[in-house]
């Protein structure tokens, strides 16, 4: 487990050096919404049903992507509030992380989320929802979402 939040913290700190070298250049802004079908296994699983919007930038060169994501799931009788970061090495793939709200019956609870994806507008991906007192929550399913392009914007 250590060796994955150390992961997760070197893999974080890389995008933020990558999104402030963007910055310089011309950037084209999209929103993306979607809904995500998947199964989730283990104890907490079960199938999932839930609903993403993403807003996101991809420089003038395309060479990278990234953005930030809201999402609302249901899996079994646990509901998810996501809220994260996203960011593309490569236009077809990339990887989202930031934290959950896990709302269940006994009580509700404070997780850490990430998901690793690819594809265009049907979005095949992992996700990996890290609960500190309950067992995490592994699921594969695909996203589909729309790319809707907003203003180009120079900055």
């Amino acid at each position: 487990m250590n060796r994955l939040r150390l992961f997760l913290l070197i893999f974080s700190a890389s995008i933020v050096l990558q999104i402030q070298t963007g910055f310089a250049q011309t950037q084209h802004w999209y929103v993306n919404p979607g809904i995500k079908l998947g199964y989730a296994f283990g104890s907490s699983g079960g199938f999932v049903l839930g609903g993403e919007v993403s807003l996101t930038t991809i420089n003038e060169n395309h060479y990278f992507a990234w953005g930030i994501l809201a999402s609302v799931e249901s899996v079994g009788d646990i509901k998810l509030i996501h809220c994260g970061v996203e960011y593309f090495p490569h236009i077809f793939y990339g990887a989202s992380f930031g934290p959950s709200f896990v709302i269940n019956q006994n009580r509700d609870e404070l997780a850490w989320t990430t998901t690793v994806f690819g594809g265009a507008f049907i979005l095949p991906y992992y996700r990996l929802t890290i609960r500190p007192n309950n067992d995490d929550i592994h699921e594969i399913g695909s996203f589909f979402k729309l790319l809707i392009p907003l203003q180009r914007e120079s900055l």
